[in-house]
């Protein structure tokens, strides 16, 4: 009898334990589970390149040409989803055209369609517009560069802020000087071929609009200014735009503006300023008032190295008088603190002039300056032929806002 419970005994705990197997492994395998959960995989979907807004702006750049030099291309993206693409054809007989459209943006691709529905396709590339060829891939090697349209930006318009030559030496060249004018700009002629009378008067000021320089008069657009690299290229688009001389045609940069002066500017100084421009230009700490004229609105200003570069006059805060102090500042012919007289008739138009005890004055209406002589009191003047040519300047003023 005891045995059989014995043994009845035994398989009773075979069968428990062979029960809890199972229950560990179960427990240990969903403890797995816990530890490393499934990861779902999400749906792959197309990702779009946004575009920025930046490129509703302008660009330029010049392409290639098969009969010209190249074609000086700038393009205006509206936000209106207009566009306005202006062309100047670099040649002897140059021509000036604008062509609109409208354009729409998918993906990173940008596709113009222009009023007679020819399409071109662009991309944004960082600050730049990219024009694609017709199968909107991007183009390799020289073209590459070629094709890629620069930002028309600040320093765009300001670079126009030069003085431009059209012929190769200077004794005997044409030259215009773009200086800027509230919003637009100045455009002034020399030439050493008309006894200092400017080729060209021109009737205005130019106005800018998208990297381009415009003249209107009461007929149209006169003239427009394009810019060519660091030269300029002008168009002119009437007949009659200057009375004694042609000023159209491609002009090689020759210096900037910081040491020249003439009618309505000197350096980057204009006269549309007032001091307080004056100031931010050169600094509070380089501009004095002028000990010697107390009774007077008048100061001095020194570079930094403390010589002086001009005295300007002020009434009511505008500018109506600058005596040049230094012959580092030249007109466009060469003309300076210095200069003898000699130099001065082979260069400039004289008006008229002056002569009070020997203090001769000598009237430039072309570049709206007066120059004063050194004293002759020994000589009788009675006209400019009775002025030795070695007489010195004594002084030069710029006649502004009068």
């Amino acid at each position: 009898m005891k045995q059989i419970l014995a043994s009845i005994l035994a398989l009773i705990l075979a069968g428990c334990s062979l029960n809890k197997a199972p229950v560990q492994e179960a427990a240990v395998q969903d403890k797995n589970m816990t530890q490393k959960p499934a990861v779902i995989q999400p749906e792959k979907k197309e990702t779009k390149i946004a575009v920025s807004n930046a490129i509703f702006s302008t660009f330029h750049t010049i392409l290639p040409c098969p009969d010209c030099e190249g074609i000086k291309t700038i393009l205006t993206l509206n936000k209106d989803k207009t566009y306005v693409k202006s062309m100047l054809y670099i040649a002897k007989d140059p021509k000036f055209s604008q062509e609109v459209g409208t354009f729409e943006i998918n993906a990173n691709i940008i596709t113009l369609k222009s009023a007679d529905g020819k399409t071109q396709f662009f991309t944004p590339h960082k600050s730049s517009l990219i024009q694609l060829d017709e199968n909107k891939n991007k183009r390799t090697g020289v073209l590459a560069d070629i094709y890629s349209f620069e930002p028309v930006d600040k320093g765009y318009k300001e670079s126009f802020f030069r003085q431009f030559f059209k012929f190769k030496n200077e004794k005997s060249f044409q030259s215009v000087i773009i200086t800027p004018f509230k919003d637009g700009a100045r455009l002034d002629a020399y030439s050493s071929l008309k006894d200092g009378e400017p080729p060209c008067s021109l009737d205005g000021t130019l106005s800018y609009k998208d990297g381009i320089f415009y003249l209107k008069n009461e007929n149209g657009l006169a003239l427009s200014v394009h810019k060519i690299h660091d030269n300029i290229f002008i168009k002119n688009e009437g007949k009659n735009i200057c009375k004694r001389g042609y000023i159209a045609g491609k002009y090689s940069q020759k210096t900037s503006l910081k040491w020249l002066f003439g009618k309505h500017f000197l350096g980057v100084l204009t006269d549309d300023m007032k001091s307080s421009d004056i100031i931010k230009i050169f600094g509070s700490k380089n501009i004095k008032r002028d000990a010697n004229l107390k009774d007077e609105n008048s100061y001095i200003v020194f570079d930094s190295a403390k010589n002086g570069l001009f005295k300007y006059t002020l009434l009511n805060g505008i500018i109506t008088q600058i005596e040049l102090l230094t012959p580092k500042f030249k007109t466009p012919e060469g003309i300076s603190i210095g200069s003898n007289f000699g130099e001065i008739k082979n260069a400039l138009k004289i008006e008229n002039f002056t002569n009070q005890n020997g203090k001769i004055s000598l009237k430039i209406p072309t570049h709206d300056i007066v120059i004063k002589l050194k004293t002759t009191e020994n000589i009788a003047i009675k006209g400019l032929s009775d002025i030795p040519d070695d007489t010195k300047i004594d002084k030069i003023l710029l006649i502004w806002n009068q």
